[in-house]
């Protein structure tokens, strides 16, 4: 009975042990040289991202009315937002903003003009 015991006390975690076969001899060690093994699933390798802000003009074209001049501003904007996305597909736009447009009057037209501001995440390199 204690050598039934015994043999299973030996056999059981034999099954669970894993084997490395690793062949040294075709590693160029002729510089420093790290052998790193690690068991289990390949973990993606981490982004680094940096975060940009920044503002651009948005100027609407002038118009006689007030209120076609602030149109001309939106459609501006929309534009605006429209560019930027399509400049910053593979990076993450965190905020796009034309926020709030002020009239300027010259003589008998009107213009909207405004500051709009972003920040976007930007992919700087892969770590590993």
């Amino acid at each position: 009975m204690q050598w039934i015991f015994l043999s299973l006390f030996f056999l059981v975690p034999s099954a669970f042990a894993v084997k490395a076969a690793v062949k040294l001899e075709e590693i160029n060690t002729s510089k420093d040289t790290t052998i790193e093994i690690k068991n289990g699933t390949k973990k993606d390798a981490c982004v680094e991202y940096e975060v940009v802000e920044g503002e651009n003009e948005i100027p609407g074209h002038p118009a006689m009315v007030k209120s076609a001049a602030y149109e001309n501003w939106v459609k501006a904007c929309d534009s605006w937002k429209t560019s930027m996305r399509e400049m910053n597909k593979d990076s993450k736009i965190i905020t796009l903003n034309c926020n709030t447009a002020l009239p300027l009057k010259d003589e008998d037209q009107t213009m909207y003009k405004s500051m709009g501001t972003y920040k976007i995440r930007i992919k700087i390199r892969d770590k590993e």
